[in-house]
């Protein structure tokens, strides 16, 4: 299940659309935004959207790393500073509820509300590991070498 699984737990005979669209909850956004991509999909050369795609996995974990540098030193400033960053990142490359995630730290560190912070860093981790891990399906599932294997 990818809502659980790390990215080293998928193998190709795992991989599923399916979760793209699966919510933990019915008011929570979606895993991943399926339109988002198909549009970046549609607009970009796969090279591209694949670099994009590659940049935004080393850039969320960069992001998570700084929050928790942050939160280490009560710097809950900066763990705004950096979900605000996630919102963004996340939000283009169609990872709507890491970028759900992301806003409502923001919000809860901007508020003080240090205590409901520490759990919602948990919930952002949680969303990115799976949304990280439905985006390297994704790709694959669209890699040049997948098209021709359907192809033929």
């Amino acid at each position: 299940d990818i809502e659980q699984a790390g990215p080293s737990a998928l193998t190709a005979s795992e991989a599923s659309p399916t979760p793209i669209r699966e919510k933990p909850e019915s008011n929570a956004p979606a895993l991943l935004d399926e339109e988002k991509l198909n549009e970046l999909e549609a607009a970009l050369p796969f090279a591209t959207l694949k670099n994009l795609i590659s940049l935004y996995l080393t850039d969320v974990d960069l992001h998570l790393a700084e929050i928790a540098q942050c939160r280490a030193t009560d710097d809950f400033d900066g763990v705004s500073r950096q979900a605000h960053t996630i919102v963004s990142i996340s939000g283009n490359l169609g990872a709507m509820r890491t970028s759900e995630a992301a806003r409502r730290l923001e919000t809860a560190c901007r508020d003080g509300d240090h205590e409901r912070s520490d759990q919602l860093i948990g919930e952002l981790d949680e969303a990115s590991t799976a949304a990280s891990a439905a985006l390297r399906v994704w790709s694959k599932d669209r890699s040049p070498a997948a098209t021709l294997a359907i192809a033929s």
